[in-house]
């Protein structure tokens, strides 16, 4: 699937795609810190919480822009002046930025269904 990532992602890994495993296992670790703090009763839950409303409304916005704006330049409603790679373009339109909203919307869907409940007193 190297294709779906573009021909300048690629050209700009080439020879250091080990590095490709270390963004993935940074985004692995930034998607469970958060349950695993949570599961261990971590003493600033808010903290956490905030960060993850930020990091969800911002993969929700990335992911989101990046698909309305890539299947825009593939139906050639944008056409950029110098040109584009359509594999990497199809890629990124149809599976990598809708995968990012898709993490996003989870992410903030999570947080409100386990929104804390206020006290009654």
């Amino acid at each position: 699937m190297l294709w779906s990532l573009g021909s300048s992602l690629l050209e700009t890994f080439h020879g250091k795609e080990s590095l490709l495993y270390l963004v993935g296992l940074v985004k692995l670790v930034a998607a469970v810190t958060p349950v695993i703090l949570s599961h261990l009763g971590w003493w600033k839950p808010r903290l956490t919480r905030a960060a993850c409303w930020v990091g969800g409304s911002g993969l929700i916005v990335w992911g989101g822009l990046n698909t309305v704006v890539g299947n825009l330049v593939l139906s050639g409603a944008i056409q950029p002046s110098s040109g584009f790679d359509r594999p990497g373009m199809i890629g990124h339109a149809w599976l990598w930025d809708p995968l990012f909203l898709a993490w996003g919307a989870s992410l903030v869907v999570g947080l409100l269904a386990s929104r804390p409940v206020p006290a009654q007193g």
